[in-house]
């Protein structure tokens, strides 16, 4: 640690290096295992036991941007002097004007009079630590925690046992455990911020090796891990209490005291209190059974392995408690489509009590599991002595994700009739846009879920057809030339260890909507910003019509597991003076990589071919229109009176976003890989490589 530079940031603002401590330690025994009068284990029965254990300290710091003083109180006018276009518009002003857009006038001199800055504002700028450095030009990167601390401490054990039941026969066990602990991201050294962090490990395997003969070996393993990756936040925000802000006591109380955090505040351009609360334990069985054969010139190996990967999660975060969201969205000007300014925007929301958008978590926890069979062979056949090839075979079945309550999307049906259809369709009728007749505007389409409707709790359907060649050679040109090839496939997995279940309807999030009018009027402010309550989780109960008027995604029911193609050829030659040279080329391929697919955007023919920004296209794009689905879809997306002519133009235009993943992607590699080796005679090697 001594040697440790200083961090870059710190240079630059000269501040002193931070704190780098490490103290390491550990030790281990072993020997036989003797029982007086009960078991006499040398030459046969052996035990080990280890420990290893690490205190650490080491910066894990950042630069950060929060409001000056004179921003606290509502003065912006510094950041005029820089430039108009941070000029700040006042809400209260908000109009309509022509082209379906909207006007604001702009706070004189850039000051929010004090009269007009919430009580609840000031409360929570409380929390947020004051600039210990001028930052920029805008006041940006003026907390500069470069060398705030992350204090870790750190243990493991292991256990083993040996037993030799025979010449024959030979088995071991093995335990371990281990505990990682750190906090950091304190920032504002109170409730607001910090992560209180830990890895926790606990493992055992058996091995057990039987000997038929000299020539037949047969070695059968079973391992398990437990894996638990598990934080919260600063322990002084457990339990906070949302009224000690001014926010009402119906918000506090709607929350559960045990997962009550302080909240998530997201200003634009300053930084966030955003804390994670994660309890997640990822549990893997691994059963091996695997056989040595050797018969003349074959060198024969097979076996299979048996696999089952669990993951348990609980996920609230203090999104569960809830998030405040503050941008320029309302104090932007003149009209509603300027740009923002760059930064102050979304602190002047959070002073005039504006939020532009947020919510309250209700999160489900999972319980999900796939497993894995493969079986192989492989024969390594020494044809003459100067050439070896080897043939093998691998398959892999893998068992569809699934979760232990079906608590989860299974799919997606482009047809799903919605109860919504026909009133929709009428008020659509009313204020058509032109590139999409009433006949042909679309209400349909929706979620699935596992284990519902006669769909089978599995997420997806087996990929059966993995079979994975493999194939390589090595031939003697002469005792100082080598030529090796190989060919290999090799495929993905599709469960616990690629992703996880979808909760859509298990879990619900109450979004806060401060306006239906475009900003006319605000039915949810910071004193009150969720006035109608939240929402409960209701799981598949509402079918197809689960979160409609929402983003929604859903794991594709028929994927492929994602194929790798590898090839090599190379040459190995041993020159004079312990010198080696070897090159080698080294290809890959890949198909049905698994990509992320919108399937919600604007269709191609309605957005600009020009080759720089279109205006007048955006203009007409964004021009807000009636909502055919007002007062249908309340506290959601497509809640307003007013809707955006682009929304009306997608497919599913009763969804906010709708995606999912497909096998559609490629890769292809192609390179040239040189290596250089030098031995001497006192064992020092120079090694060089180029790729």
């Amino acid at each position: 640690p001594e040697l440790t530079a200083n961090d870059y940031f710190a240079n630059a603002r000269g501040q002193a290096r931070g704190e780098f401590t490490y103290n390491r330690w550990g030790g281990s025994f072993t020997g036989p295992v003797i029982l007086p009068k009960l078991h006499d284990g040398r030459n046969k029965t052996f035990f080990m036991y280890g420990y290893e254990g690490i205190h650490e300290t080491r910066p894990r710091g950042g630069v950060f941007t929060v409001p000056t003083e004179a921003e606290r109180n509502g003065d912006f006018s510094a950041l005029l002097r820089i430039g108009s276009n941070y000029q700040l518009y006042d809400p209260a002003t908000r109009r309509t004007a022509a082209g379906g857009r909207f006007q604001s006038d702009p706070f004189p001199g850039n000051l929010i009079p004090a009269s007009r800055i919430s009580p609840i504002a000031r409360n929570i700028l409380k929390y947020y630590a004051p600039p210990n450095v001028p930052g920029t030009v805008d006041f940006r990167n003026n907390l500069s925690l470069p060398n705030a601390p992350e204090p870790i401490t750190y243990y493991t054990h292991t256990w083993r046992l040996d037993h030799n039941l025979s010449e024959r026969h030979r088995v071991f066990g093995r335990a371990n455990v281990y505990k990682r602990d750190s906090n950091y991201n304190d920032w504002f050294q109170n409730e607001a911020t910090g992560q209180w962090f830990q890895f926790l490990s606990r493992g055992a395997s058996f091995d057990d090796v039987y000997t038929f003969s000299p020539s037949f070996i047969m070695n059968l393993r079973y391992g398990y891990n437990r894996f638990i990756r598990t934080y919260d936040a600063n322990p002084l925000s457990y339990g906070f209490d949302l009224t000690s802000l001014g926010l009402p006591a119906s918000w506090n109380n709607a929350i559960d005291p045990s997962v009550r955090r302080f909240p998530v505040i997201n200003i634009g351009g300053y930084t966030s209190t955003y804390n994670g609360v994660l309890w997640r334990p990822n549990d893997t069985h691994a059963l091996v059974a695997a056989f040595d054969n050797i018969r003349g010139s074959h060198a024969i190996k097979f076996g299979m392995e048996y696999r089952v990967y669990r993951k348990n999660q609980v996920n609230p975060d203090n999104a569960s408690t809830g998030t405040l969201t503050f941008g320029d969205t309302y104090t932007r000007g003149p009209l509603d489509n300027s740009p923002g300014q760059p930064i102050g925007g979304g602190l002047a929301s959070l002073l005039l009590g504006i939020p532009t958008g947020g919510g309250v978590d209700r999160r489900a926890s999972f319980a999900e599991q796939s497993t894995v069979w493969s079986f192989y062979g492989q024969d390594d056949w020494k044809i003459t002595s100067r050439l070896i090839l080897t043939l093998g075979l691998r398959y892999e079945i893998e068992g569809p994700l699934s979760e232990r309550f079906d608590r989860t999307v299974r799919d997606f049906d482009p047809n799903a009739a919605l109860p919504i259809e026909a009133q929709v369709k009428a008020n659509y009728a009313r204020n058509p846009t032109a590139e999409v007749p009433a006949s042909q505007f679309s209400v349909r389409g929706g979620l699935t879920f596992a284990g519902g409707n006669g769909l089978p709790r599995t997420l997806w359907d087996r990929d059966t057809n993995n079979f994975m060649p493999r194939i390589g050679i090595a031939y003697t040109l002469n005792p100082k030339t080598v030529l090796r090839a190989g060919y290999g496939v090799f495929f993905g997995l599709l469960g616990v260890s690629r992703g996880d279940v979808i909760q859509t309807g298990f879990s619900e999030t109450t979004n806060l909507i401060p306006t239906l009018d475009g900003g006319l009027t605000f039915v949810a402010t910071l004193a009150n910003p969720f006035p109608d309550g939240f929402r409960e989780p209701v799981g598949s109960a509402q079918g197809a019509m689960t979160f409609v008027g929402q983003g929604i995604s859903y794991i594709h029911s028929r994927p492929h597991s994602a194929k790798m193609q590898r090839w090599q050829l190379g040459i190995q030659r041993e020159l004079p003076h312990r010198i080696m040279l070897e090159a080698a080329y080294v290809g890959n391929s890949g198909t049905d990589i698994e990509t992320s697919r919108s399937l919600n955007g604007i269709p191609l023919q309605y957005l600009s071919t020009s080759p720089t920004r279109d205006q007048p296209r955006i203009d007409y794009l964004s021009t807000n229109l009636p909502n055919p689905y007002n007062p249908l879809l309340p506290g959601t997306g497509r809640a307003g009176t007013l809707i955006g002519r682009s929304a009306l133009l997608t497919p599913y235009p009763h969804f906010t976003g709708l995606s999912t993943f497909t096998s559609e992607g490629s890769s292809s590699y192609h390179s040239l890989q040189t290596k250089f080796d030098k031995r001497f005679s006192k064992g020092y090697t120079v090694q060089a490589t180029w790729t």
